[in-house]
């Protein structure tokens, strides 16, 4: 069961400087077959690299011929297929089963869940079999886990992912200028890089705004620019998710039930992508799952329409500025 493995969530496209490099090591240690080390659990907050990170040791170990099991903690939450999901796992020979965003597993209704985990983990460990655990906090913080769930998370290594340190700025800013085909000075760097930006995604969105904006202007990232962008993050107003749906509705004249439907049409498909991509660029600390639910989509789902919506915008310079022009009404109302 290999999902939601994107092919850009790869060691090669994650970002390493000083204080990630021991992690991105014991990552690429874990999916190793051979290696002694058979659990991982990564721990950190959202925009932190938890699942990139996780993705990158399932591609790996999948190279290395491993045979994986991908599920994120939504999926277990709401307990989608949850009998199909045991068998799968009882009938199959799994080399590494990789958990995602654990935490959400919270809950005094996730008795059952928690049981079951426990009985999984267990048996991956009797015949040495690995596991990957992604957590947005230390398992032993999430009181409604029992303690045998708890004790069985925290077996082997673990990684604490924090938000980008001054080299990490630098060379993410850096390498998303350059993919834009734009360029910018080492000073305008500093100026950037000396601002509180706690994720990576905050920062990414930042080096989105100044692209946009610079090529409004002849590509030039100016001073102007970069004092125009930083003066949005730093005085940012809190979004809804209402205020997004309501205005990309306006866009594109379309009711927000039709954004809810199955429906793959066109006329729907691409302003609910928008929906889900503005959803998690300005709201940052919303889950997938939160996001996911305002229109009925799950967790993959939303990741989906997300980074589908990415690759159709680098082809397409009219919408990004027509999403672009949704940011700015927003941002002035």
């Amino acid at each position: 069961m290999v999902k939601e493995l994107f092919p850009e969530m790869t060691f090669e496209q994650f970002v390493t400087g000083e204080s990630n490099l021991q992690a991105i090591q014991l990552a690429k240690t874990v999916a190793e077959p051979a290696s002694p080390f058979s659990c991982l659990l990564i721990i950190g907050d959202i925009g932190t690299g938890k699942t990139h990170l996780i993705q990158a040791a399932c591609q790996k170990a999948l190279e290395r011929g491993s045979k994986i099991f991908y599920l994120t903690g939504y999926e277990l939450k709401e307990q989608i297929s949850l009998f199909r999901i045991k068998r799968e796992l009882r009938e199959e020979e799994y080399d590494l089963l990789a958990l995602d965003d654990i935490q959400l597993l919270a809950g005094r209704t996730q008795i059952e869940t928690h049981h079951f985990l426990t009985e999984i983990i267990d048996s991956l460990n009797l015949n040495r079999k690995k596991l990957l655990v992604g957590s947005s906090r230390p398992p032993e913080s999430i009181r409604s886990f029992s303690p045998n769930l708890s004790s069985r998370l925290n077996v082997g290594l673990r990684i604490i992912l924090t938000g980008p340190d001054q080299e990490l700025k630098t060379k993410i800013l850096c390498r998303e200028i350059k993919k834009a085909g734009l360029s910018i000075e080492e000073e305008q760097i500093r100026w950037i890089t000396s601002h509180s930006i706690a994720d990576f995604r905050r920062l990414i969105s930042i080096a989105r705004n100044l692209i946009a904006r610079a090529r409004l202007d002849e590509g030039i990232i100016s001073d102007g620019i970069i004092k125009e962008v930083l003066e949005i993050f730093s005085t940012q107003k809190e979004f809804s998710i209402k205020e997004i749906m309501a205005a990309v509705c306006r866009n594109f004249k379309v009711e927000e039930e039709q954004l809810k439907l199955k429906s793959r049409k066109a006329e729907y498909t691409l302003p609910r992508h928008v929906f889900l991509y503005l959803c998690r660029t300005l709201i940052p600390r919303a889950s997938l799952e939160t996001i996911g639910q305002a229109i009925n989509r799950n967790h993959s789902t939303a990741l989906y329409g997300i980074k589908a919506l990415k690759e159709r915008m680098q082809g397409d310079p009219e919408l990004e500025r027509k999403i672009d022009l949704i940011i700015e009404k927003l941002e002035a109302n």
